[in-house]
């Protein structure tokens, strides 16, 4: 077995995808919850759940996807512009 080290503490942090830490249920699970509210397919369901007024019938066209890292970044960089402010409104003040 190789030790690997690290070049940096950059390399020790986690920049794997967000979808494997994230465990889903699994088709036996899903058929089990389906069977449980009338349906066979997923796909039944949610003919059954969403009006086809408001579906899409295109996929929708989200561009690439991003690291988890990279998109907490930007919301860190967008959160850091926000103005913590005391607010009056409700607490008795006037004029």
């Amino acid at each position: 077995m190789t030790n690997h080290v690290p070049d940096s503490l950059d390399d020790l942090l986690d920049h794997g995808e967000f979808i494997p830490r994230h465990i889903g249920s699994t088709p036996v699970e899903t058929a089990t919850m389906l069977a449980a509210i009338g349906f066979d397919t997923m796909e039944a369901m949610v003919d059954a759940a969403v009006p086809g007024s408001i579906r899409l019938t295109e996929p929708m066209d989200v561009g690439p996807s991003s690291r988890e890292v990279d998109v907490l970044s930007s919301l860190r960089s967008i959160a850091a512009k926000n103005h913590v402010v005391t607010t009056l409104l409700g607490m008795g003040y006037t004029n």
